[in-house]
């Protein structure tokens, strides 16, 4: 234990030599605890970095699977009929599907949003080291 060499040395040693000692263990003491709060700091950067991400992955993830989907029905839904009833259902069809991919934008805007956030905040910590 640091402290305990240290006492031992101040009790061993000269006068002149005891506020030496005595000041590079405090010196020491600062340090350690400076690097000891840094980090702390920096896990909870790490930690709070990887809900982010987690959570922009997961957001990322579903809009990715839903766009498949989406271009799925889109190729298979090709051909436009001559019949007038049938062009009015695929008509009706396609105005729902337009309106479910309306209702996404918000959820696409987030989605790159939140990327280019992520990316600049690494981009800015890679710059730093």
């Amino acid at each position: 234990d640091l402290d305990k060499m240290g006492s031992q040395l101040k009790f061993l040693s000269q006068k002149q030599d005891v506020i030496l000692i005595k000041n590079l263990l405090v010196s020491v003491q600062s340090r350690w605890e400076k690097v000891v709060q840094r980090s702390l700091e920096r896990g909870r950067a790490l930690d709070d970095a990887r809900k982010r991400a987690k959570q922009f992955h997961e957001a990322w993830k579903k809009l990715i699977d839903w766009l498949e989907d989406a271009e799925k029905r889109l190729d298979t839904e090709v051909e436009i009929s001559n019949d007038p009833d049938k062009i009015k259902l695929q008509l009706n069809k396609h105005k729902e599907f337009q309106k479910t991919l309306g209702s996404k934008q918000p959820v696409y805007d987030t989605t790159v949003r939140t990327g280019r956030a992520l990316r600049e905040k690494a981009s800015l910590a890679d710059r730093k080291s």
